[in-house]
């Protein structure tokens, strides 16, 4: 799986399809430790017989964090530092780099900073920051119905129960997108992020 090359006149040449795909699922906020245990054997073997370490992001900042990562640039390129300049707030609509999903058919789920959504060559629905299920949080149109019979959640509550069933939505969605037209589906579970910021060092039954 390789991105489409520049030709002689700096546009990007097509390329043909040859099968392949990428998955991305990111936990957000999850440390290692959490996920390799024996009650997690599908994580558990991704990490034994695959590659695994700590990540370390440099600035420790959800904007300028995810937004490098799906565009391979630093802030100081993709102009997100943070999810303001001054009194305003910034959107993706602010950023100065093409990601991911610029060269691909994707899927495209629950990225921060990606609201309101552009439109690409796929499905693209976004999280954090989007005020409602009416909002520009959605591409194509036609998706939002779906999404409103799922009553989709788009940020848990800072409660258990709310964080539990925020991600039984999202795997949910997972099924259903997986039938569709992709190079790469990237989705975002954010949950464990919000459980960590509110929920640390408590003991809680499980």
């Amino acid at each position: 799986f390789d991105f489409p090359k520049k030709d002689k006149n700096n546009n990007l040449a097509p390329k043909a399809k040859d099968g392949s795909k990428v998955f991305v699922l990111r936990l957000d906020g999850c440390q290692l430790e959490f996920i390799n245990r024996p009650e997690l054997p599908n994580f558990q073997k991704v990490i034994q017989e695959g590659a695994a370490g700590t990540l370390f992001s440099r600035p420790a900042l959800t904007p300028a964090a995810w937004t490098s990562m799906v565009t391979g640039k630093n802030p100081g390129k993709t102009g997100i530092f943070d999810f303001r300049v001054g009194e305003d707030l910034l959107f993706s609509t602010d950023k100065k780099a093409k990601e991911l999903w610029d060269y691909v058919p994707s899927v495209a789920i629950n990225v921060p900073m990606t609201f309101p959504v552009k439109p690409i060559d796929g499905v693209m629905i976004s999280g954090m920051m989007s005020p409602d299920l009416d909002s520009e949080m959605v591409h194509p149109e036609s998706e939002r119905a779906y999404l409103k019979e799922l009553d989709y959640i788009i940020e848990a509550d800072q409660t258990l129960e709310s964080i539990g069933d925020s991600i039984e939505k999202r795997i949910e969605m997972v099924k259903h997108y997986f039938e569709y037209d992709w190079q790469l589906f990237f989705i975002v579970l954010r949950e464990y992020d919000v459980f960590h910021h509110f929920f640390w060092g408590q003991d809680l039954e499980y």
